[in-house]
C-alpha cells in the first residue's frame, strides 16, 4: 500500500525545527544557520542524519567543511525547539567526512521502515537555496553516488577537473520534478513536503 506524510517546511524555516512522522518513526529534523540540517529520533534522542551545504560557496555539496556552526547550540531563530535537543550532538560528522549522511537504519530498507529521508533533506537544502535566489545547486558526487543525483535529482555535469565531477541540479525547472516529494505551496511559496514513505 502506498502511503505518504507531510513533512511542514515553512515551520522548520521559520522556527529552525520540524517533525517528521512517517508512522514507523518519529523524527525531529533541524535546520541551524540555514546551512546544516540534522535529524534525530524523539525516542532516546539518536542522532539519525545530517546534511550539510552552504549556498554562498562555488560547489554548495562537498566534502564536510569548517562550518561555524558544527558544535553550537541552535542559534536564534529556534525558539521553541524541545530543551531535550540542546544537548550536544554525538560525532556523526566526525565519523564521515562528506556533508550529506544517514545511517544505515533510517535509508529505504533499513530496519527503521523509512523511505526517502535521503530525498526529503536534499529537497530542503534545495528549496533553501531557490528561495534565496540560488539558480543552480552544485554537489561533488563521491564513489558511484553521481547516478544517484542524476536520476534522482536531474543533476548534470557541469564540470570536471582531474579526478572530481562536479554536479548541478537546476532549480528553476527541475526542482519539482521528483517522483516521491510533492511540494504544496500557500500565496506563493512553499509549506509542505508531501513525502512518500513506502517502497515503489
Amino acid at each position: 500500500m502506498v502511503s505518504w506524510a507531510l513533512f511542514d517546511y515553512r515551520s522548520l524555516v521559520h522556527t529552525g525545527w520540524a517533525r517528521f512522522d512517517p508512522g514507523r518513526v518519529d523524527l525531529l529534523i533541524t535546520l541551524r544557520g540555514m546551512c546544516m540540517i540534522d535529524v534525530f529520533n524523539r525516542t532516546g534522542l539518536h542522532h539519525s542524519a545530517y546534511l550539510d551545504f552552504d549556498i554562498k560557496r562555488h560547489i554548495m555539496l562537498d566534502s564536510a567543511y569548517g562550518s561555524p556552526f558544527i558544535g553550537l547550540p541552535f542559534p536564534t531563530p529556534s525558539r521553541g525547539i524541545p530543551a531535550e535537543i540542546r544537548l550536544p550532538f554525538d560525532d556523526l560528522r566526525e565519523k564521515h567526512s562528506y556533508g550529506f549522511f544517514i545511517d544505515p537504519a533510517y535509508r529505504n530498507r533499513g530496519d527503521k521502515g523509512l523511505w526517502n529521508l535521503d530525498e526529503l533533506l536534499i529537497s530542503v537544502a534545495m528549496e533553501v537555496a531557490h528561495e534565496a535566489g540560488v539558480r543552480k545547486f552544485t554537489v561533488r558526487p563521491t564513489g558511484d553516488t553521481a547516478s544517484y543525483y542524476r536520476h534522482k535529482f536531474f543533476a548534470e555535469v557541469c564540470e570536471t577537473t582531474g579526478s572530481d565531477r562536479f554536479m548541478a541540479i537546476d532549480l528553476t525547472r527541475r526542482r519539482n520534478r521528483q517522483s516521491r516529494i510533492r511540494r504544496l505551496q500557500k500565496d506563493g511559496k512553499i509549506q509542505f513536503f508531501r513525502v512518500k514513505t513506502s517502497p515503489d
